[in-house]
Order: C-alpha cells, then sequence, then structure tokens
C-alpha cells in the first residue's frame, strides 16, 4: 500500500476492470448509444475522480451525480465532460450550476417558477418524465409541455435533454419495464421534438432493452462497477471493481467455555485462538455481519461476538502471525453474497463503507 495510508484496513480498486466493463457494455449492448457513467456517492464508493477520469478514457460520453457538490469536485478536479445533476438543486443555486458548467433536471412547474426568479447565465437542463416509478419527473404530458414552454421562452435555460427511470429493470419479469417504456416513447412521439440525449435505460435497462432505437444515450451505473445482484446472460464476464481486505491485528489463545466480545455473546466451543480485525460497525461494516464468514489464507473464519465499532473478532483454525490478510469480499466472498446474507442489494454494501476506510489502486497494493 502507498506509505501515506496508515490503516490495515483498506478497500482495493480495480479502475481497469471498470473500464473494461464499459468496454464490453458498449461494444455488445449500447454500441453508438452515449453513455453516462454514474459516479453518484463517491462512484458507488470507488472514488468520483478517479472513477470519472476512467471511464471518460473508457468511451463514456458524459458523468452523472446526484447533487451540486459531487458535480463541483469532479469539475474542480479538471473534468471537462458533461456533467448531468440528477437530483433537485434549490432554485437559489442555480448561479452555482452555471458557474460550473452543470447540467440539472427540471421536473416539476412549482421548481420552475421559483427558478425563474434566480435566473441569469444560460444552464443546461434535462427534462425528467415520470413514466411510473413515482419519484422525481412530471406525470403527464401536459405538465412536460408547459415546463418546455415556460423553458423556450426563457434565455437563461437551454434543454438538452429528456429522460425518464425505471423502476423495475433489474426483474426477469419485464412486464412493468416495458410498460414504462412504452409510456416514454408515447410521450416523445406527443411531443413531436428532439434532444440532444434522450435516455431511459440504467444499468439492467441498458441490456434488457438493447435493441430499441427511440433513445440515444443510456446511464450506466452498477455493471459498470462489475456488479450484478440479479442473473444476466452477457456474453462477457463482468469484472468486480471493488475489494475489501483488512488485517489480523492480535492473536490470541482461548480455552474452551471462554467468551467473546460486548454482551460476551460468543462462547468458545474448544480451544483455540480468536483473531482482531480493525474494521468495525464505523467503518460501515455492520453489526449484523456478525455469525458471517471472513476469508483468511485459505479458510473461511466466523465472526464471533458482536461487531465493535472499530474491530471484529474471528475464530481461527490455527494460529496464524499478526498482519495476516483477512479477505471480506472480494475473490472468494463475493459482493452479492454478502448483500444476499444481510438481506439487502450490493449498492447498499457498497455504499455504507465509511470513508474512513482508504482506497488503494490495484497497482499500488504490495
Amino acid at each position: 500500500m502507498k506509505s501515506a495510508i496508515h490503516r490495515d484496513t483498506w478497500l482495493e480498486i480495480d479502475l481497469a476492470a471498470i473500464q473494461e466493463n464499459v468496454q464490453n457494455i458498449k461494444q455488445y449492448y449500447t454500441k453508438e448509444k452515449a453513455i453516462f457513467a454514474v459516479v453518484k456517492a463517491d462512484a458507488y464508493h470507488h472514488g468520483a475522480v478517479a472513477v470519472a477520469l476512467a471511464v471518460l478514457q473508457a468511451g463514456a460520453t458524459g458523468l452523472c451525480v446526484s447533487n451540486l457538490d459531487e458535480g463541483i469536485e469532479l469539475r474542480e478536479a479538471g473534468i471537462q465532460a458533461p456533467i448531468l445533476v440528477m437530483g433537485k438543486i434549490a432554485p437559489h443555486y442555480l448561479a452555482v450550476a452555471q458557474k460550473y458548467l452543470l447540467q440539472v433536471t427540471v421536473s416539476d412547474w412549482e421548481w420552475l417558477e421559483q427558478a425563474l426568479m434566480y435566473e441569469g447565465a444560460k444552464v443546461q437542463v434535462h427534462l425528467k418524465f415520470d413514466s411510473g416509478m413515482n419519484r422525481l419527473g412530471a406525470k403527464t404530458s401536459a405538465e412536460l409541455k408547459y415546463l418546455l414552454e415556460r423553458l423556450d421562452a426563457h434565455e437563461s435555460f437551454e434543454v438538452v435533454g429528456l429522460f425518464t427511470h425505471y423502476a423495475t429493470s433489474d426483474d426477469t419479469n419485464q412486464t412493468d419495464l416495458l410498460e414504462q417504456y412504452t409510456r416514454f416513447i408515447a410521450l416523445l412521439d406527443e411531443l413531436g421534438m428532439t434532444f440532444t440525449y434522450i435516455h431511459a435505460s440504467n444499468s439492467y435497462g441498458a441490456i434488457r432493452l438493447a435493441t430499441e432505437k427511440r433513445t440515444n444515450a443510456v446511464r450506466l451505473g452498477i455493471l459498470m462497477y462489475g456488479v450484478a445482484d440479479q442473473a444476466l446472460d452477457l456474453p462477457f464476464t463482468l469484472k468486480p471493481a471493488m475489494k475489501l481486505f483488512s488485517r489480523l491485528l492480535e492473536v490470541k489463545a482461548v480455552t474452551a467455555g471462554e467468551r467473546v466480545g460486548y454482551g460476551l455473546t460468543y462462547t468458545c466451543p474448544q480451544d483455540g485462538y480468536i483473531g482482531v480485525v480493525p474494521i468495525g460497525y464505523a467503518d460501515g461494516w455492520w453489526r449484523r455481519n456478525q455469525g458471517r464468514t471472513v476469508y483468511i489464507d485459505g479458510q473461511f473464519c466466523e465472526i464471533v461476538g458482536r461487531v465493535c465499532m472499530d474491530q471484529l473478532m474471528v475464530w481461527l483454525p490455527k494460529k496464524y502471525p499478526a498482519m495476516t490478510i483477512v479477505e471480506l469480499f472480494g475473490k472468494h466472498i463475493p459482493i452479492q453474497q454478502v448483500a444476499q446474507e444481510l438481506g439487502t442489494i450490493s449498492y447498499e454494501v457498497m455504499c455504507a463503507i465509511d470513508m474512513r476506510v482508504p482506497k488503494v489502486f490495484q497497482s499500488e497494493v504490495n
């Protein structure tokens, strides 16, 4: 690891894997469509700036973030590609969006009426249509037409995009997905106009609706990072880009009947060894990981006792030396397995890892 990193717990990030995933998805599915790479939430905790630079080099057209601060971080890193803020910004921050050349989402007339009071230099916008998810977006074609008319009447706004978001594209039953797509295409037909970017598909949508021709861009998220919580029949192998490691901080001998951790909830079944690993719930490794396993030197070792704020304990099959590497997820324990065992999705496991866990790019790991 880099000498500047002083923790024995780290995320290993493989940017080359992300680039390969993007290139494969583009080759087999999105082809000539523009790719907006979703790098919100610190690029699903892979490192927003590093990932943004990597995916742009791999052929992405632009980037998607959740809020202004995420977009500003990318601009201050020197990134000049189009950046869409997908979340709703406060109207009085329009000048900030303009200053950093960030494209913003317009999704309802009340927001627009307030925003008009703060108009100044030109801001590029994407209109959002709610095709069935009932989150952000205009719900009717009449409301969306009104937004277009109001925006066209003001030189401070340039409409460059129209988009929607699918609620069930990760579901093998595509009925709801196709219904949302049909509503979106019907809106396009009713509007009878073109936009620089027309996008509806997220990662799974880009795969399931690869043959549709009415949109010209996709928003590529989770699959870009090499993870699929639902089975996909792909002509290539996704390469996971994130692994989580720690080390054995201390190893101690215990006897049968001794108890371990807060609340003394684990009783040692026999004489053996307990290893202390410096990761805990303050790092995003939740208490409910108790009873799951980590991977050490070819062995799956149970997490015993309650996960602490900064450490956890594992039952060891033998005495290992301190500083032995511990895999929490990676080659031997896929993140999808972790998510399934915790009753959640891979997105949440990734994003839960705290910022105090350093990111180390693969070539820098010893």
